[in-house]
């Protein structure tokens, strides 16, 4: 036919040069333009040896998308055994599509995965579906709402992401159901586990799910619409706790609405005029209707609407050529209209209902004062450097907040406690910029560029208030722990970030309890680079809150690649508890690229289970792992 090309015998391959690295081969070769093309005898051969063979072979050649099969994967594991997937894509129409995952692990037994996508011209989403009879089900106990273990049998997690738009209007559908709390870590790194789906997710629409130790999974749906400096957007939020028993206790917004007027100047009519900026003014509205499921178990039954205003102002003035000040203030005004009872001392619930209606006035007011001095230097580090420039800023603050008690009314979210507090703020930062100059090819400036070598900043702060009361009460867990510092001296934090060159820099950021002398927080990085790209990172991450209600953490990472030669790359990450004293998870990568392929293996030790895969990508055609 015109419209096809029949070839006896042919050769192909992506690679360039007189010996390719790979190539395919194969007879009766017959291709139908905007069609599909068939050979017989197929084989795929590297340099050295063939290493796959078919006796027939069809793939499309169109230039739309085409229903088949995908590429498949393989792996295996001391916790699943070997696992295989054939994914299956059906191209059901111009602007949508369905593709089916089966996916076989030995010691499991078979799950599928189907996912469903849609463009339109006013929206778009993409839908995902697991489930897994488990043939190895692991146990959980609930801790609300119920006693007792539970098996996790039957299997599945059901996500989903929707963007629409209407005239100004955007809509959002959010999707996070899970069968149970243990299925997101179980299956974190598979293909249809969530990294696979978070990276997926957060590259088509911005935003994911909670991170896999979560047990408390939301789904929304809202609209939101904005105009310049107003904001309006409202919906409803289910979320389902997975460790509560027919998510009992839990607490959903059906609906919630939220108004926000941004950041908008005083009109000059009220003597705001002149050349410096005006006070701006904001307005947050809020309300929610909050409900729960209760029983027996419940540990509290508070439901109910709130109704939550906050006005606020800031300005900031300068004072001469010296100085900048920064005024702000907000008062706020929440109405409670709840139902339901409060949760006593001993962690019952008390006989006396709330009233049928309550309000309090919070509100706070902060000043904060800064500078700059700077000095120039006619020297700096490295070879080329011209000069340094010393920035200085130096920072006071003032930040009065006035709360009333507000034990008497419900707990629902963050909105509903705030403590009081007469807290002063001052800290230092300094910055060290160098100038370099910048040579062509032949030694001479051609410019000059500007490199940040070290920046190091120091904070601390000072609580007036004795709200000790407040945070040592049975109602406690209400309040932040981490704006609790009772009268007397806040934290101490410090902030390093030093490049000696664009080889090697370190960062610490640091906080001490300036009351015990302790140290309760650590973050330190160490990176190291060559002009090869070579890198190492090493990462020492500690936190000790000085309360009862956080938990130590203490974890050690390193993240190594290296280019052993232009072809072979290494790689190899690590992360130790040094709390508990075990190995969290490592991995470890050993590949080889040449011009038109890369092949390699990738090792991955968690503290259940041990997985070895292989992988290779003919560049240009795709690839597999295994």
């Amino acid at each position: 036919a015109d419209d096809s090309i029949y070839i006896k015998k042919g050769t192909a391959t992506t690679c360039d040069g007189p010996e390719p690295s790979w190539t395919i081969e194969a007879t009766d070769i017959t291709v139908t333009r905007g069609g599909y093309a068939t050979a017989s005898n197929v084989t795929i051969n590297s340099k050295y040896f063939p290493f796959f063979y078919t006796p027939y072979f069809l793939f499309p050649v169109k230039n739309e998308r085409q229903t088949g099969l995908l590429l498949p994967d393989a792996t295996t594991s001391s916790r699943d055994g070997f696992t295989a997937t054939l994914p299956f894509f059906w191209a059901t129409g111009e602007n949508h599509d369905l593709t089916i995952t089966p996916i076989w692990r030995d010691k499991r037994g078979l799950a599928a995965t189907l996912e469903g996508r849609y463009h339109f011209e006013n929206g778009r989403g993409i839908w995902q579906g697991s489930y897994l009879n488990d043939h190895k089900p692991q146990t959980f106990s609930y801790r609300a709402g119920g006693s007792g273990r539970k098996t996790a049998k039957d299997r599945y997690w059901l996500r989903g992401m929707n963007n629409w738009e209407y005239g100004a209007w955007e809509f959002n559908l959010d999707l996070d159901l899970v069968s149970d709390p243990l299925y997101l870590s179980e299956f974190r790194d598979d293909i249809d586990g969530l990294l696979s789906t978070q990276r997926l997710f957060s590259q088509n629409f911005g935003r994911s799910f909670n991170e896999y130790l979560d047990p408390r999974r939301v789904s929304v749906f809202f609209a939101q619409t904005s105009d310049y400096d107003v904001f309006f957007r409202g919906g409803l939020e289910y979320a389902d706790n997975l460790y509560s028993k027919n998510n009992i206790d839990t607490i959903q917004k059906l609906p919630s609405l939220y108004y926000a007027l941004v950041s908008r100047p005083l009109p000059e009519s009220l003597g705001f005029q002149g050349p410096g900026p005006r006070p701006r003014v904001s307005l947050d509205f809020n309300y929610d209707y909050f409900y729960r499921k209760t029983n027996n178990f419940s540990r509290a039954d508070e439901t109910g609407h709130r109704m939550h205003i906050k006005p606020s102002i800031a300005w900031n003035v300068p004072v001469g050529n010296i100085a900048n000040l920064k005024l702000a203030g907000d008062m706020g005004v929440s109405f409670y209209a709840p139902d339901g009872r409060r949760l006593s001392a001993g962690g019952s619930l008390e006989t006396a209902r709330y009233k049928s209606w309550d309000y309090h006035l919070d509100g706070s007011l902060e000043a904060s004062l800064s500078t700059t001095f700077s000095r120039i230097y006619d020297w700096g580090p490295g070879r080329d450097a011209v000069a340094t420039r010393h920035q200085l800023t130096p920072t006071v603050s003032f930040t009065y907040v006035e709360s009333p008690d507000q034990d008497d009314f419900p707990y629902w979210d963050v909105l509903d406690r705030r403590l009081p507090g007469r807290a002063v703020r001052y800290g230092l930062l300094n910055t060290f910029v160098v100038k370099h100059a910048v040579k062509g090819g032949d030694e001479a400036a051609t410019g000059h560029a500007y490199f940040q070598f070290l920046k190091v900043g120091l904070w601390s702060s000072y609580e007036f208030a004795d709200n000790s009361e407040w945070a040592n009460k049975p109602g406690a867990r209400y309040y932040s722990p981490t704006s609790y510092y009772d009268r007397g001296a806040g934290p101490m934090e410090l902030e390093v970030e030093a490049a000696v060159n664009p080889y090697l820099s370190a960062r610490i950021l640091s906080a001490l309890d300036g009351r015990t002398g302790v140290f309760t927080s650590h973050d330190v990085s160490l990176t190291l680079k060559d002009g090869r790209g070579d890198r190492l990172q090493l990462t020492y991450d500690f936190d000790a809150p000085q309360n009862s209600s956080g938990r130590k953490y203490e974890e050690v990472r390193a993240n190594l690649g290296l280019s052993l030669t232009p072809e072979w790359r290494a790689g190899l990450t690590t992360r130790y508890d040094l709390h508990q004293q075990r190995s969290l998870e490592t991995n470890a990568t050993l590949s080889y690229q040449e011009q038109c392929y890369t092949v390699g293996l990738a090792y991955s030790k968690t503290r259940d289970d041990n997985r070895i895969g292989f992988f290779f990508d003919l560049l240009g055609l795709g690839g597999m792992n295994q």
